[in-house]
């Protein structure tokens, strides 16, 4: 059994690495695995798949650079959103920034849940590593808007 439980991929991970570079196993757990080899290689998958969510937006995003709302696909337009939420705080921040910086004229639909329990926790990593939305301050977002072509679901 781990020593404890992280909440965090990136602390499993960089646990399990220090620990191997020691010659010794892993000693955490993750969300729901508490067998610290298992944790791990889970762990990894979360940050994977958080991080090629990531470059596929922030590639986008710097092909897209200075193009505003009427001149973006829809793709643009998701993978630029997507981009200001996972790089924002607050929805305050994401909506004044998909105004300034998207010139996106309309409302938009925007749902944002902080975790406050331990489930909450294992839910926002989970949603991290099948590459949904998690704000910088750790805000789980779904939204919908609207592009040239139709509904948007971020």
């Amino acid at each position: 059994m781990p020593k404890f439980v992280s909440d965090s991929a990136r602390e499993v991970v960089f646990d399990a690495v220090i620990q191997r570079l020691s010659g010794v196993e892993p000693e955490l757990g993750y969300i729901l695995e508490e067998d610290p080899a298992k944790a791990a290689s889970l762990a990894r998958e979360v940050l994977l798949g958080e991080v090629k969510a990531s470059l596929a937006d922030s590639d986008v995003v710097a092909a897209t650079r200075g193009k505003k709302y009427p001149n973006l696909s829809d793709a643009e337009l998701k993978s630029a959103v997507r981009h200001i939420v996972r790089t924002s705080m607050t929805e305050t921040e994401i909506r004044r920034r998909v105004m300034n910086e998207l010139g996106y004229p309309h409302e938009f639909s925007l749902f944002m849940e902080t975790p406050m329990d331990r489930t909450g926790e294992e839910a926002r990593e989970l949603v991290r590593g099948l590459g949904g939305l998690v704000t910088k301050s750790g805000a789980m977002v779904m939204g919908m808007m609207h592009g040239a072509e139709g509904l948007i679901l971020l």
